[in-house]
């Protein structure tokens, strides 16, 4: 009868602590289900915050292509620029030299016929 009641107790309390164990076990797939939902939202959030950054950069390099670009264009109109102005000069640098010529060469008939 003692044997039966021992019995009894130890499986009385082995129940109570199967129970506990039962109730700790879901309190903490509760919690792990909660932070595998925050862990998935976290993961969405980095996520998102990744695309946003890389779309981002692809903006900052399509800038800079254009900055490029534009900076090209710039270069090539100054020089067209700087090159019609060179022309211009030498042209009238040779319009001027031509004149001069002629000049010399009028003054030079002129003498010509005045000794002649």
């Amino acid at each position: 009868n003692n044997i039966v009641s021992d019995h009894e107790r130890t499986i009385s309390r082995l129940m109570g602590d199967l129970k506990t164990a039962d109730q700790s076990f879901a309190e903490y797939r509760d919690k792990f289900a909660q932070m595998d939902d925050e862990n998935k939202q976290l993961q969405r959030l980095l996520d998102d915050a990744s695309m946003k950054r890389e779309a981002s950069q692809d903006r900052v390099r399509f800038l800079e292509d254009q900055c490029e670009h534009a900076k090209g264009n710039l270069i090539n109109a100054l020089s067209n620029d700087v090159s019609d102005q060179s022309m211009k000069s030498f042209n009238s640098h040779a319009t001027v030299q031509e004149l001069a010529q002629k000049a010399a060469s009028i003054l030079i008939d002129l003498k010509d016929r005045e000794q002649g």
